[in-house]
């Protein structure tokens, strides 16, 4: 049965879209996700088809599973029980305390009146024997076993057994994980929708494992053909593993919602459907950076840029693509998208180029340099109660003695780099164009003077030296072991140091004390975007910095 639905959308224009077998709806908190739930279920009375299906059978089943496992069940009138839990409009109704009792009475009732059926059928017809129906008990081990292998649950007389791996190991269903109650319950929910019925879910992923979460609703919904699945969620994991169309929702006004439907969301740009979906799914502005999960590049940028959704994608031409390819979309989020990479023995000219994309460049030249500027030894020591003055000269000693002894291979990394640029920038569409480019590399190549180059490099590196500006020294000192000789001089291990820089610049006791000594290390980033409501975010910020 075909089934059309037309959301109220914000500033009119309503979209029309047809439900397949799973719908998708995400969005951050606060964009409407349960509302529009409830209006589909409650008020859609524009929507004849979609109501018609709800009405004559349709589940909804709300965020809300604290859930107790009855331990006995009471044999009824299986249908009478089905209409019970519909509460006057089939099924429609949130999770209740007793909703879990009826829908255990209604499985055990269905599966007793099946059996009695069937016994009666045999006395009938003891020479024409079948073989007995599948019963919704025997559907419901089906999917209980193809997801909770380790654990069995079934129902005995009027007693529901639990057990772990075997029947030795039983345990009173009150004593099941929270996880194991929330499966057991949705399983047998869904398993009330007879077919063509539409099950509507807000939040799946509530007190499942990520590695059970799609697994359980695919089980699901392959044992359950014929009727329609709406999901409501803020999992971008969940969104983009399910297979199913995706609508974003964006904002609700208390009338009507701001969303897209999504029906191929990985087919417009280079970023990843998971990268994508993530960013649909904030209301922050967006950075992408350098580095790794768990990475001190992400741990330091997600500690001084609170305003923002900082998301690592590797190297810096990642950073450089993640930019353009999401700033071509902008029409389709409407997101301010930036960048920042470490300057790298980059030029004012390349600097400049890059700014007017989006992307702006750290003026020191990596990112661990900052654990190493003369503002963080500053607020380290205060919080050890350390004499700065003595200890930062140290310091800039002990660097300017690793730069002096390391200057021949700085000047060659230099110098390599600057040859390398001028070499990289290439695309080629066909074969007279790579022969262009051929020949623009030997005549660069000729008109390179590496003599030249040292030169300018050695002068400007020895000038920083004399003038000891430890500034501008850690604008061109590329070396991991800086922060070694840093957190060497202040008591700590590199990683102990690490961590407590990571530490403090969380706190809301320095958090605004190191934004305000680090930002002019930013290239000109904005640290607070324009007409940003830090309170509108505030619970999305604290769940990223959990993870």
């Amino acid at each position: 049965m075909s089934t059309k639905i037309k959301i109220p959308k914000r500033g009119g224009n309503d979209l029309e879209l047809e439900l397949s077998e799973a719908t998708v709806f995400v969005g951050a908190n606060g964009s409407g996700k349960t509302r529009l739930g409830r209006w589909l279920v409650k008020d859609s009375s524009n929507i004849q088809n979609l109501r018609s299906a709800l009405q004559n059978n349709g589940i909804w089943i709300s965020a809300r599973r604290v859930i107790s496992c009855p331990t006995d069940v009471e044999f009824k009138d299986h249908v009478e029980l089905f209409k019970q839990g519909s509460n006057s409009s089939p099924h429609m109704i949130p999770y209740e305390t007793s909703d879990f009792q009826l829908v255990l009475n209604w499985l055990a009732s269905e599966d007793n009146a099946s059996a009695v059926r069937y016994r009666n059928e045999c006395k009938a017809n003891p020479n024409n024997l079948t073989a007995p129906p599948e019963t919704v008990l025997d559907k419901f081990q089906k999917i209980w076993n193809g997801v909770m292998s380790h654990r069995k649950v079934t129902i005995i007389d009027t007693k529901v057994k639990a057990y772990a791996s075997n029947p030795d190991g039983e345990y009173s269903p009150t004593d099941m994980s929270d996880g194991e109650r929330v499966v057991f319950y949705l399983i047998v929910k869904c398993l009330m929708a007879y077919e063509n019925a539409i099950i509507v879910v807000d939040e799946p992923e509530i007190h499942l494992h990520r590695s059970i979460q799609i697994h359980l609703w695919k089980t699901i919904q392959s044992c359950l053909p014929g009727r329609k699945f709406i999901f409501f969620t803020h999992s971008i994991e969940f969104a983009m593993g399910y297979g199913a169309t995706i609508v974003w929702l964006k904002a609700f006004d208390g009338k009507s919602w701001d969303y897209e439907i999504l029906n191929n969301p990985g087919d417009d740009s280079e970023i990843p459907d998971e990268l994508k979906l993530q960013i649909l799914g904030s209301r922050r502005p967006v950075v992408f950076v350098e580095g790794t999960a768990g990475s001190l590049d992400l741990k330091l940028y997600r500690s001084l840029l609170l305003n923002y959704l900082v998301i690592p994608v590797g190297g810096c031409s990642e950073v450089i693509k993640s930019v353009d390819a999401l700033r071509k979309l902008h029409p389709m989020h409407h997101l301010e998208i930036y960048g920042i990479i470490d300057a790298d023995r980059r030029g004012s000219e390349d600097i400049e180029k890059l700014i007017k994309k989006g992307i702006y460049v750290l003026s020191v030249a990596e990112v661990e340099n900052l654990l190493c500027t003369e503002e963080v030894v500053r607020i380290i020591c205060d919080h050890n109660s350390i004499d700065f003055g003595k200890q930062f000269q140290e310091i800039k000693d002990c660097i300017f003695d690793e730069f002096s002894e390391k200057l021949e291979t700085q000047i060659a990394d230099h110098v390599s780099a600057d040859i390398s640029r001028k070499l990289t920038d290439f695309k080629a569409r066909d074969k007279d164009q790579i022969t262009g480019y051929i020949n623009k590399i030997r005549q660069e190549l000729k008109n390179t003077n590496v003599e030249e180059l040292w030169n300018q490099k050695q002068t400007e590196f020895r000038k920083i030296c004399e003038a000891r500006d430890y500034q501008k020294l850690l604008s061109v000192f590329n070396h991991k072991g800086l922060k070694s000789i840093v957190a060497k001089k202040l008591g700590h291990t590199p990683e102990g140091f690490e961590s407590l820089v990571s530490k403090l610049a969380y706190s809301s006791n320095h958090n605004s004390r190191y934004v305000d000594a680090l930002s002019k290390y930013f290239g000109g980033f904005p640290m607070i975007p324009t007409g940003f409501n830090f309170l509108s975010t505030t619970a999305e910020v604290t769940e990223e910095h959990k993870s």
